[in-house]
């Protein structure tokens, strides 16, 4: 998946270069690739027949017993799960990525730090996800289903509290915590809870609320978004929705290097960013305040007075919020005592 990424990258640049365009040319190329991808997944949509094996998803739970190597969870050990005093947090990656990437073990440790008494489960459904995107965006709803299946169970047959579910999901992974929360719709119970950290866009965009993440998927779906229009989501999909930076273009993510096309991080940096802003908040719970406005432009001038800070996990305020950053971490402007503990912490995080 990565070596197709990287000749879609190379045609983008390539495409770039020849038409001899030379100004704005991060934010040109990205939308190249975004149209050819888009293009690709279009073409194959057709082929997306072929369903992932449940046995295939797995799942770790971690908690301040077993923090480091956690403990792999299947139908025949659930019971594990039920002395969990505290919230119990699935934690979902999306395309081509896996539940151990850094962001999801930081996310977890995270958690570990300032909520010591919750419980928090990583999902790894890598070859599923590791798919053509096309496909990949397919096996998302029968992963959702997976992991909805999962909660039924907890909560059926091991008397586990549905307000204690939480489930956070990045890219593709958002969409998967949707789906899990249709699941649990299907058999009368609703989540209290999804954090989508920029949604997938291609595909799903264009596609009808049961085909994606919607706001009615759990009793609040909070959405954070940082590359709207390209890899993420454009416009409001949750109960609550968060724009950093206006939700597009992040600052501190790297130009393109023409010399380098090899190097795809500047490319993804801005859809990535929505997970390192959601650490930091997590870390620090009270410095990403964010301000209710209709629209980006308005946040700069004028704008409502009420304030909900990013990482609020029992906020239930509605509407679009919005929030600048820093180019570098601490992402956070703000300034208080809170901003101890990410220093403290930074560096382990390697945020």
């Amino acid at each position: 998946m990565v070596e197709i990424t990287k000749n879609i990258l190379f045609i983008s640049i390539s495409v770039l270069v020849i038409s001899g365009r030379n100004c704005h040319v991060n934010e040109a190329i990205k939308k190249e690739i975004f149209n050819i991808y888009k293009g690709v997944t279009f073409e194959v949509r057709n082929f997306t027949n072929t369903r992932p094996n449940a046995n295939e998803t797995t799942y770790t739970l971690y908690n301040k017993n077993e923090i480091k190597n956690g403990t792999v969870i299947t139908s025949s050990n659930l019971k594990l799960i039920e002395p969990t005093e505290g919230q119990i947090i699935f934690i979902v990656h999306g395309w081509t990525s896996s539940g151990t990437a850094d962001w999801v073990i930081n996310l977890k440790d995270a958690f570990l730090i300032t909520k010591p008494k919750c419980s928090v489960i990583t999902v790894d459904w890598g070859t599923a996800a590791g798919q053509l995107y096309s496909i990949a965006s397919a096996n998302s709803y029968n992963v959702g289903n997976f992991i909805g299946e999962m909660i039924i169970d907890l909560i059926e047959k091991h008397n586990v509290d549905i307000k204690k579910i939480l489930l956070i999901g990045h890219s593709l992974g958002g969409h998967t915590c949707g789906f899990a929360g249709k699941k649990l719709k299907e058999v009368g119970k609703l989540l209290p809870r999804i954090i989508a950290l920029d949604p997938a866009g291609p595909l799903f965009q264009v596609w009808p609320k049961d085909k994606r993440l919607d706001s009615s998927d759990a009793d609040i779906v909070e959405v954070l978004h940082t590359d709207a229009g390209t890899f993420g989501l454009a416009g409001s999909v949750g109960t609550i929705d968060f724009f950093a930076n206006g939700g597009q273009f992040q600052p501190g993510c790297a130009r393109i290097d023409l010399f380098d096309i090899f190097n795809i991080d500047p490319v993804f940096c801005d859809h990535g960013r929505s997970h390192s802003y959601f650490i930091e908040a997590i870390l620090n719970p009270a410095d990403f305040l964010a301000r209710k406005c209709s629209t980006y432009n308005l946040f700069k001038k004028r704008c409502q007075d009420e304030r909900i800070a990013l990482g609020n996990l029992t906020t239930r305020a509605t509407g679009n919020f919005y929030f600048d950053t820093n180019k570098e971490p601490p992402y956070s402007k703000q300034e208080n005592s809170s901003r101890g503990l990410f220093g403290m912490v930074s560096k382990v995080f390697k945020l």
